[in-house]
């Protein structure tokens, strides 16, 4: 509450409460022989403790512990203390020549409650063994609730034997002269007026002052003191932690029950085909595609949020949902004869089926990618995109994946796993991965990756195969960064070329790079034409050597190591004379390299 202060001349009724003007000065409290030169009567010392004649810090005694463990040197004055109060002390120590940090010595502050008993030892800056001569610990605590006393100590924590000292104590305590909590109230029969100078206040309740008229009694005010207690608190060591749902164990004051992470929503269908879209999971369930409330994953079943749509009732056959895309914005699904569209919203009502085909279809649900303005997928004839199938309503018409379909049914034969897919906007990639676990030959699996970069606009993409020595299980872009999984280990792709990084494990291997053309008739099938030089262009050592034979694919011209780029000087020189051509450049391992360009001058000159 908010007490009046006490004035001069002031008429004063019965009851009338006042608080006063000066108060005195807080007394400061000496410590009882800080430094130990009266001989260390007015200290109890603890175990292992002596006074030292003749080692100090300044004067000729000190408090010395020689022994092994936790021990403590406590000052003989024991001062009133109210909670909050906040004391800074300091000691001088020396921590002795044990091993490096082995002892540790420093000043504490002990906190009393009313009966003696210590709520609190706060310790000060810890001076470590090892480090010779004196160092200074200092120390800033405030009194915990319930406090009532205060001591200051010198503390000692020793792993071994070896001595340590401590001297000149100090500390900034002053007891409050003025109590705190009383005030004064006014007690004369009747109305009065005080003298024209405060009165000697007494400190103690109960107590009376005569002011003038006024006759003041000493009495306690109202305070409330908040203390947070614990309500609930886990044990010492963690309890045995059950494992079926609904089961309680107790901790401390606390009781742990069991949960599922699990979604437990019946309508919820368990399977790992699913998309993200218009704040919703959308997920295969047979021929439906259900989804879920939005922005609630666990809810499938609140009705005008969560629902499905019915694939299968307007597709031909029984096939059920194999593969779910985004594309556009919109919903794409796919069984293995059959494709249809859907518009997505947050809000079901504004959800719906915009489009469909049959004829066209994938079971490979993680081939899938939304690649710049179209949909990438794989199917069991290759890769097809949704604009080049469903503008010619099949799946062998050409296509993207033309040039590699044999490779790609080989590969969908020969791999058990679904093939997994990633789009790297960064070099304009579309990935097609297929992998294989450790086995036989393998000892770290193997993948196979087909990858169809897009060029410029108006201009055919182009495919590439890449070999990696390791089971790819994921693969994701961060930033501009491609991240591959295998296992435990995440490895990022480089664009320095020529080495698998294993930090110099038995695993390290330097590989080269391939590119091989079909065979090149030059618009003159069944025709022997004679190559006479080419000009190549590009960085890197590269070794060029020339298919002569159609019918022996083996049959190649002796490489030939030339520089990237030869279109300063000369063409290279290269006679040969045969109906078609496959030209191979291998750049070897280890170095940086890119291809640009390559012509092939024939011996009409024409390139």
């Amino acid at each position: 509450m908010t007490v009046a202060k006490w004035q001069p001349s002031h008429l004063y009724a019965p009851s009338d409460i006042v608080a006063p003007v000066r108060t005195p000065a807080p007394t400061p409290t000496p410590l009882v022989d800080p430094d130990f030169q009266l001989g260390g009567g007015a200290w109890t010392l603890g175990a292992g403790f002596v006074i030292d004649v003749g080692t100090s810090f300044s004067g000729l005694n000190s408090a010395r512990h020689a022994g092994i463990g936790t021990s403590r040197v406590s000052n003989a004055q024991i001062a009133p203390c109210d909670a909050g109060k906040v004391i800074k002390a300091s000691a001088i120590v020396n921590a002795g020549g044990a091993l490096s940090g082995v002892n540790k010595a420093c000043v504490a502050i002990s906190f009393l409650d009313a009966g003696m008993v210590e709520l609190k030892l706060v310790k000060g800056e810890i001076v470590l063994s090892g480090v010779p001569g004196w160092d200074r610990s200092e120390l800033e605590a405030e009194a915990p609730n319930g406090t009532a006393y205060v001591r200051l100590v010198g503390l000692a924590e020793a792993l071994d034997a070896a001595p340590m000292w401590f001297d000149n104590f100090v500390w900034d305590y002053a007891e409050r002269a003025f109590p705190l909590g009383i005030v004064y109230q006014a007690t004369q029969p009747g109305a009065a007026t005080s003298s024209g100078t405060e009165p000697l206040w007494p400190v103690v309740l109960a107590g009376t002052v005569v002011d003038g008229g006024v006759t003041w009694t000493a009495i306690s005010t109202s305070r409330v003191t908040w203390e947070a207690e614990y309500v609930l608190k886990s044990g010492a060591v963690p309890p045995a932690w059950p494992t079926r749902p609904g089961q309680l164990v107790g901790d401390g004051t606390l009781a742990w029950e069991a949960i599922t992470l699990e979604v437990t929503d019946s309508k919820l269908p368990h399977t790992n085909r699913a998309v993200i879209g218009a704040s919703k999971i959308f997920k295969v369930d047979g021929d439906l595609i259900r989804y879920c409330a939005t922005i609630a994953p666990l809810d499938w079943s609140s009705p005008k949020d969560a629902g499905y749509f019915d694939f299968g009732l307007n597709s031909g056959g029984a096939n059920h949902v194999q593969l779910l895309g985004l594309y556009r914005k919109n919903l794409i699904a796919m069984s293995s004869t059959s494709f249809k569209q859907y518009q997505i919203d947050p809000d079901p009502a504004l959800m719906g089926e915009i489009d469909g085909l049959e004829g066209i279809g994938s079971e490979e649900h993680w081939s899938g990618q939304s690649v710049v303005n179209d949909y990438f997928y794989c199917t069991s004839s290759g890769v097809r995109s949704i604009g080049m199938s469903a503008a010619t309503n099949n799946l062998q018409a050409g296509d993207i994946g033309m040039p590699v379909d044999p490779l790609v049914r080989a590969a969908l034969d020969y791999y058990e796993a679904h093939p997994i897919s990633l789009f790297f906007p960064g070099a304009g990639q579309y990935w097609l991965i297929f992998s294989e676990p450790p086995g036989d030959g393998v000892p770290y699996g193997a993948s196979q990756i087909f990858v169809f970069t897009l060029n410029q606009v108006g201009q055919v993409g182009a495919w590439s195969r890449y070999l990696y020595p390791f089971q790819i299980t994921q693969a994701q872009q961060r930033g501009t960064e491609v991240l591959v999984r295998s296992g435990d280990e995440v490895f990022e792709l480089s664009y320095s070329i020529g080495t698998y990084d294993f930090f110099q494990d038995s695993r390290q291997q330097v590989f080269d790079g391939v590119i091989q053309w079909g065979w090149l008739d030059m618009e003159s099938p069944g025709i022997d034409k004679s190559i006479d030089c080419f000009d190549i262009v590009g960085y890197g050592a590269v070794e060029v050597s020339f298919g002569y034979n159609q019918k022996d694919v083996n049959q190649f011209s002796v490489p030939y190591l030339c520089p990237a780029d030869t279109l300063p000087g000369t063409p290279i020189p290269m006679p040969l004379t045969a109906p078609s051509f496959s030209v191979r450049l291998v750049y070897r391992g280890g170095q940086d390299w890119q291809f640009n360009a390559m012509n092939l001058y024939l011996e009409d000159g024409t390139p």
